[in-house]
């Protein structure tokens, strides 16, 4: 008998966003086309701090990360400084940016075969 491999591991999350938000609408979207792809999704929700998706992902042990930022307001830090801030605190994992507002902070667009089993996630 042959064994599939295994599901890639995946944590989707929105940060900036008020906690009790209301996912994006493209975020669940990603979430279950990957898990139609065959990834085990991990969805994080809204993280309000870098700490704290920090700690999902760290609980979580993903193979990737794919995040989108939420809108900024005027007293928001630049989104730039949240995705090197995040990046740095989260090393050797590729991070990948759902949105154009993450892509334009930095980060690289997720990989169209993201998700399925074996898939490489190099940053």
């Amino acid at each position: 008998m042959t064994r599939s491999p295994a599901a890639t591991r995946l944590v989707l999350a929105e940060l900036g966003a008020d906690a009790e938000a209301d996912p994006s609408a493209g975020l669940v979207v990603f979430a279950r086309a990957l898990r139609d792809a065959g990834a085990e999704v991990v969805h994080g929700g809204a993280m309000t701090s870098v700490g704290a998706l920090v700690r999902v992902v760290e609980q979580e042990d993903p193979a990737a990360l794919v995040l989108g930022l939420a809108q900024a307001g005027t007293e928001d830090p630049d989104p730039a400084a949240l995705v090197a801030e995040l990046v740095a605190a989260l090393p050797g994992l590729a991070v990948y940016g759902l949105d154009a507002r993450a892509r334009r902070a930095g980060l690289p667009e997720p990989p169209a075969d993201l998700g399925r089993a074996g898939d490489s996630t190099q940053t």
